[in-house]
């Protein structure tokens, strides 16, 4: 299936491909700055990073964006919690490993405290004891977003990992509030807060998955990047992509695109 680049206005990239690691980094920095005049949009898997972060982080890898072309799912998460509660306060549980400006919470208005909250919102899943002894000895609602779960699934049955998830979801069920299921998160809210047409974009990645099948079916093409160690994995995929190639070069000349000297 041959498309060309001028079919394509938005280009959506999951930032975590190549923010750690940096031969994928170049790669892709060389792909970005190979196609002029088009629209770049970045989200992330990662719960513990912001907005303003991730765009700061992309910033300094030489790629020029706004906050207008990056998400988050704790910015998502927490715009869905405001249209439910309008106003609440939250413990954030994050991963200390973070600068964490909470730009996210503070971009919502959302009041954080550590006393009187509404919500605890989780950010990661190695908590310290302190703050699992937080969360058994309280009954406030637990709010974080699929985008925690490995698999992006919750779906702990068919899960051999033991993570503090499939524990939340054994102990804490009723006070448990999960409401970005993953292909809710990357169609529907990722199209509409990037305000996006679905057919004019095109999403690149090195993984197929349940939810990037989804984008998909909402009416986006597909670009797969092989890995040595994902080839097998995509062979015996349930799921498909428009392109599939082996590198970003080769992405380029599928698109019709002639490398900048």
């Amino acid at each position: 299936m041959k498309i060309l680049a001028h079919e394509i206005k938005n280009f959506i990239f999951c930032a975590d491909e190549m923010m750690y690691d940096i031969h994928t980094r170049r790669h892709y920095i060389k792909f970005i700055n190979s196609i002029p005049q088009t629209c770049f949009y970045f989200f992330t898997h990662n719960c513990s990073i912001s907005r303003k972060e991730l765009k700061e982080t992309l910033l300094d890898f030489g790629i020029d964006v706004s906050l207008n072309s990056v998400l988050t799912p704790n910015y998502l998460l927490l715009g869905y919690c405001k249209k439910i509660y309008s106003s609440f306060s939250v413990y954030p549980i994050v991963d200390n490993s973070y600068s964490h400006d909470f730009y996210d919470f503070h971009i919502h208005n959302i009041e954080i405290c550590d006393k009187y909250f509404d919500l605890i919102c989780l950010s990661t899943t190695n908590l310290d004891n302190h703050h699992k002894k937080l969360i058994q000895n309280s009954t406030i609602p637990i709010v974080f977003s699929s985008n925690l779960c490995k698999n992006r699934r919750l779906d702990c049955t068919r899960c051999d990992l033991e993570c503090y998830i499939s524990f939340l979801k054994l102990n804490y069920k009723s006070r448990l509030i999960i409401p970005d299921a993953p292909p809710f998160f990357n169609t529907f809210l990722l199209f509409k807060n990037l305000n996006l047409n679905p057919s004019e974009s095109l999403v690149i990645t090195n993984r197929l998955k349940y939810d990037y099948s989804k984008l998909k079916e909402a009416g986006s093409k597909m670009a797969l990047i092989l890995k040595n160690d994902s080839i097998s994995e995509y062979l015996t995929s349930p799921y498909d992509a428009d392109i599939v190639v082996d590198d970003l070069d080769n992405l380029l000349y599928f698109l019709n695109i002639i490398e900048k000297a």
